[in-house]
């Protein structure tokens, strides 16, 4: 699935045992304009390797949803970058779905 970097969260504590941090990041896909998705990311876990250095308006590929999910983007994907948008509004997208070029 190709999708857009819209929006990453501040960085969170887990209410896990362990004390893990993640960020939230949210996505848009041109094929789903109807459609949210997003992930969570820790920098302790072994994946977030895949995902550092993206940014806000990266266009990513080779992104699977988890299994049995509808709108949870798997962690463990290993994204490509193969564009980048500028985005002023996270709205901007959902205005002009039909008119950005990915």
């Amino acid at each position: 699935m190709v999708v857009v970097i819209i929006k990453v969260h501040p960085l969170k504590y887990s209410r896990s045992r362990r004390g893990e941090t993640y960020k939230q990041v949210d996505f848009y896909s041109k094929h789903h304009p109807n459609r949210m998705f997003h992930t969570f990311l820790s920098p302790q876990n072994h994946n977030y390797k895949n995902w550092k250095g993206l940014r806000v308006g990266d266009i990513i590929s080779d992104v699977e949803l988890a299994e049995g999910e509808t709108d949870l983007i798997d962690a463990d994907s290993k994204p490509k970058l193969v564009g980048h948008i500028e985005i002023k509004k996270q709205q901007e997208l959902f205005e002009n779905s039909g008119k950005t070029e990915q």
